[in-house]
């Protein structure tokens, strides 16, 4: 029930703010930049907590816990215990943008993929592959988009240079510069039918904004976080099978769905309802968080060590001392 603004303090007087609160439970919600960390570091708080965007490790040995799920991350790669939440993700589209309506090839009579991710996800071997895709399934196009990087006519050139060398060119390939707000950002996946998820680093907010809007994304997974958020997303959806283990299977994943044309349009008409089901759980997210709080508290007020464990509704099993 209080706001206390700490970005005027240093590290040790932010350390001391925090001990004079008597803070129980200390959750670090910004992300994983270095100089978000250091205030944990001086473990001013009995219970330490990682909690929203943290794609690695902390590195700290005073930071207890990482809020997580079961498929994204792997305790090797953590000094903090996992927490895997069966609700772990929350996503909140505007509800003022309506379904996305019936697969554009229907009308076109191509298929169009289609990436709004951060282009500095997109490497020359990502181009290579989605190249493949685009040469296997005949007439197809890729429309890539960033909200300002694809206004820039050298970054342009460059993409267009890669797909360039594997053949890709002219009218097959569309980058579109951003929209001025949400909601016009999500109209454009009207002209996308399958959404290509980069590797090895994943789309996050970008899946759940393609899925929602009815798309399916294909995807790649591998060892770390980075490369396993559309593996926990889709699996979540019962879609697993849209989920590559290798560069071979990602190729003909999105090449078999491009040609079926009935799971396109059925994915399209249901998957914003399974979307809000099984993605977008704000309550039982909120109600798994509070119970991960008790277990936490529960265990440092009995005097036991840190341990991970993993919470389904309100019900908590430990998976490791």
């Amino acid at each position: 029930d209080t706001w206390r603004n700490l970005s005027g303090l240093s590290d040790t007087a932010s350390a001391g703010a925090i001990r004079r609160d008597s803070i129980d439970i200390l959750v670090l919600c910004t992300s994983y930049r270095a100089e978000s960390r250091v205030v944990l570091a001086y473990r001013p708080a009995p219970v330490q907590v990682c909690y929203n965007n943290m794609v690695s490790t902390t590195g700290l040995t005073a930071v207890d816990y990482k809020i997580t799920e079961a498929l994204t991350d792997d305790p090797a790669w953590y000094v903090e215990k996992l927490v895997q939440l069966s609700r772990a993700n929350v996503y909140t589209p505007p509800q003022s943008v309506a379904p996305a309506g019936a697969p554009p090839s229907m009308a076109t009579g191509r298929v169009t993929f289609g990436s709004f991710n951060n282009p500095g996800k997109v490497t020359p071997g990502t181009v290579s592959v989605w190249s493949q895709i685009l040469n296997t399934v005949p007439e197809s196009r890729l429309v890539m988009k960033s909200s300002y990087r694809f206004a820039d006519a050298g970054t342009r050139q460059y993409f267009e240079g890669l797909f360039a060398r594997h053949g890709i060119t002219g009218e097959r390939l569309a980058l579109l510069p951003g929209d001025s707000d949400l909601a016009g950002h999500l109209e454009r996946y009207r002209m996308v039918d399958i959404a290509l998820d980069p590797f090895p680093c994943n789309g996050g907010t970008t899946s759940c904004e393609a899925l929602w809007m009815g798309v399916p994304v294909v995807s790649m997974s591998g060892e770390t976080f980075m490369n396993r958020q559309g593996l926990a997303y889709l699996n979540r959806l019962g879609l697993g099978d849209l989920v590559a283990q290798s560069a071979e299977e990602y190729v003909a994943i999105a090449s078999r769905l491009a040609r079926d044309t009935d799971r396109l349009a059925h994915l399209r008409a249901t998957l914003r309802n399974l979307s809000e089901e099984c993605l977008l759980d704000r309550i039982g997210h909120t109600r798994e968080l509070e119970c991960a709080y008790r277990e936490m508290w529960r265990r440092h007020e009995a005097g036991e060590a840190p341990a991970a464990f993993a919470v389904s509704g309100q019900s908590v099993t430990v998976t490791g001392e």
